[in-house]
């Protein structure tokens, strides 16, 4: 299953992936996990995730201030302001200000569905190791968020080629 299949099968859904405590960003996080990664389950609470996820699966990026994650990339929060648990989404598209993710329980209670963020409390996220998992037209959009910057062209032309070597 692609991302695009999972966001279209889980989309205005609860996902209740372990049973347990209702839909939660970790049951979509895993429900993911499970069928376009193929990776074993993930553990802990959201924030837990950034040191307990399957190192033979992803590829662990902090969070930085030119960093942007790609499509099905999961993003990892830590603690904030009410929240003591931290969050984990789905990257869908963005850039290095604001972005959109595929969310659960966020705002509380929501089910499925593509969020704003910005990348306040964001400890970084995991991106699968399996590129053959991921839609190419990923890097397509990412390509195109990184053009759209307010960057100057050389700066627009290094987050491209990081991009594309990647």
């Amino acid at each position: 299953m692609t991302y695009q299949e999972f966001l279209y099968k889980w989309n205005g859904k609860p996902c209740d992936f372990d049973g347990y405590y209702g839909n939660q960003c970790v049951d979509l996080a895993n429900q993911y996990n499970q069928d376009v990664i193929g990776a074993p389950r993930l553990t802990g609470n959201a924030k837990d995730i950034w040191d307990t996820y399957p190192k033979d699966k992803y590829d662990r990026i902090t969070n930085t201030p030119t960093g942007v994650p790609q499509k099905g990339d999961l993003v990892i929060w830590g603690a904030m302001p009410g929240n003591s648990y931290g969050h984990i989404g789905i990257f869908d598209n963005g850039n290095v200000n604001t972005f959109i993710s595929f969310d659960e329980n966020f705002p509380a209670g929501s089910y499925s569905h593509l969020q704003n963020h910005n990348y306040n409390y964001v400890l970084g996220w995991l991106h699968p190791k399996n590129q053959s998992t991921i839609d190419w037209s990923m890097k397509v959009d990412q390509v195109h968020n990184a053009i759209s910057t307010g960057e100057t062209a050389e700066v627009k032309i290094q987050n491209v080629k990081k991009i594309v070597n990647t």
